[in-house]
């Protein structure tokens, strides 16, 4: 935690913004975050992407046994227990779906049944969280900005672009930030060995961000919300991959930079004053990239554990943030 830029104080107009990103259908995260927004007191929530689960988990019920295969093995538990097992599925941002032989034989040999389902459930998930978002924000009339991450799919963006009073969808959009800033946001990411669903080149990167370029009045008063980090940021620190085998693998005590490099030149050449990122979990912390206050929170949505950051800044600088969790 520290102080940035030379202007003078203005307490007067001193606000913090609440940012985390990457839950990744996590129900016990996201829950702390609703539990912790009075805790923490900010002035506003900015939501980075990959706010979907991971995978689909089939339960086959079968009488009053239940059976799925879970983390590569099978499991049968009483009827009566399931739903303390779909709890911890929902922690880990898989969705439970229960089936009946015939159903689990579709799902199997029916792929785009299975997407379907799939989709379905991260639709249903997220729109119940954004309802509950909604009610505690205007409970506690904070204003909250989501957007959605390269690895959600394109259907959640209609509900986000839904009206509401509290909860607006700030993707690819630069929309007003409390009384003095601009926010800027774009899910987007570099193309990753995973290929999802908003993964797109460079150049396309590159283009999106000088498009929002052109609408912001003054980037002195700018906050990012760019999912991926910049890339050799130190923000984007992750695990060499092998690639050569499917899905791809880590490399023992191997790491690499994976960020962006379309968000590092976009950093770069136009220096908001803060950006947030998320996208590499394993990479929490600050960088300055020239004038540009950076920060990614990092994400521990398989642990239950919350992770955040608190940024305090006044108009034309960062006061300072502090990393928390819950």
């Amino acid at each position: 935690m520290g102080f940035f830029g030379k202007k003078s104080s203005d307490k007067a107009n001193r606000k913090k913004i609440l940012f985390a990103t990457d839950l990744h259908g996590s129900e016990y995260t996201f829950a702390k975050l609703i539990k912790v927004l009075d805790l923490w007191s900010p002035d506003a929530l900015v939501l980075g992407g990959d706010v979907a689960g991971k995978g689909l988990l089939p339960v086959l019920v079968e009488g009053d046994t239940a059976r799925m295969r879970w983390m590569g093995e099978e499991h049968a538990v009483p009827l009566a227990e399931i739903e303390q097992h779909e709890a911890r599925a929902n922690q880990l941002g898989f969705y439970p779906y229960r089936v009946d032989a015939e159903g689990l034989e579709r799902l199997r040999n029916d792929e785009e049944f299975k997407d379907d389902v799939f989709e379905r459930l991260m639709l249903e998930r997220w729109a119940e969280w954004l309802e509950r978002l909604e009610a505690r924000c205007a409970e506690l009339q904070i204003p909250a900005y989501v957007i959605a991450g390269n690895d959600d799919p394109w259907s959640l963006d209609e509900l986000n672009e839904q009206k509401r009073e509290w909860v607006t969808g700030a993707d690819g959009k630069v929309v007003p930030l409390l009384d003095h800033w601009q926010l800027l946001s774009i899910g987007l990411a570099n193309e990753t060995p995973w290929q999802c669903p908003r993964d797109v080149s460079e150049e396309r990167l590159a283009g999106e961000l000088d498009q929002l370029a052109a609408q912001v009045d003054d980037f002195d008063n700018v906050v990012a919300n760019i999912h991926v980090p910049p890339y050799g940021s130190s923000l984007d620190i992750a695990p060499e991959l092998d690639t050569s085998v499917s899905p791809p693998r880590p490399i023992a005590g191997s790491t690499v930079p994976v960020g962006s490099v379309a968000s590092r030149e976009f950093l770069e050449k136009y220096q908001p004053l803060l950006s947030l990122h998320g996208h590499i979990h394993e990479s929490p912390g600050k960088a300055s990239i020239g004038k540009t206050y950076a920060l990614n929170p990092g994400s521990e949505f398989a642990e239950g554990i919350l992770r955040a950051v608190l940024v305090t800044i006044e108009p034309g600088r960062v006061v300072g943030h502090q990393f928390v969790s819950g």
